[in-house]
């Protein structure tokens, strides 16, 4: 009888597995950012008219296609690992932190201004102005875009990605499988 005796020795390289999960968690991340941006862009209806506003506790309308929809962009961040996902706030936009006021509500403040007075049209044999008449009449339209006012107002909740969030989770923990692929053990 022969007794056969084996030995096996396996080293792990610590810094190459970390190396692999932290990619596999990145692309993991990558992939969720997408598909919640995707949900939440789907999520906001289009309506021509600027009179239609959103009730509370739906998505905000999109006035004009791609406009605002496009401004939903996600990121992941390799220092601390993590993933973020919403409105990107624009240049031109006053208010403290307009995306977090729209998904769940409080206060900003906005600029109003009194509607002008409509323009009368130019009818047939009707005289040129002169261009001190042009003048003024400019000046008088410049002078009623002066006042404008700002006045602090209350804004209900219209989630967005919380709820693009809730529709993904199901299927999110899915996106680490076969992440980390086993590499040549000789």
């Amino acid at each position: 009888m022969i007794n056969l005796t084996t030995k096996t020795v396996l080293r792990v390289d610590t810094a190459e597995v970390s190396r692999a999960v932290g990619a596999a968690n990145a692309r993991a991340l990558n992939k969720a950012g997408g598909r919640i941006r995707k949900i939440a862009r789907n999520s906001i209806p289009f309506r021509k008219r600027r009179t239609t506003t959103s009730k509370p506790n739906k998505p905000p309308n999109a006035h004009r296609r791609g406009k605002g929809i496009k401004t939903i962009l996600y990121g992941y961040d390799r220092r601390s690992h993590s993933l973020v996902v919403g409105f990107a706030k624009l240049g031109g936009v006053s208010g403290d932190d307009v995306p977090r006021t729209l998904e769940a509500g409080g206060t900003a403040r906005i600029k109003t201004q009194a509607p002008a007075p409509r323009r009368r049209r130019k009818r047939k044999g009707q005289r040129q102005r002169s261009t001190t008449e042009r003048a003024a009449i400019r000046r008088y339209y410049q002078n009623k875009r002066a006042t404008r006012k700002t006045k602090t107002v209350r804004i209900a909740k219209r989630p967005t990605m919380f709820p693009a969030l809730q529709k993904e989770a199901p299927t999110l923990a899915g996106l680490w499988d076969g992440e980390v692929k086993p590499t040549a053990l000789f």
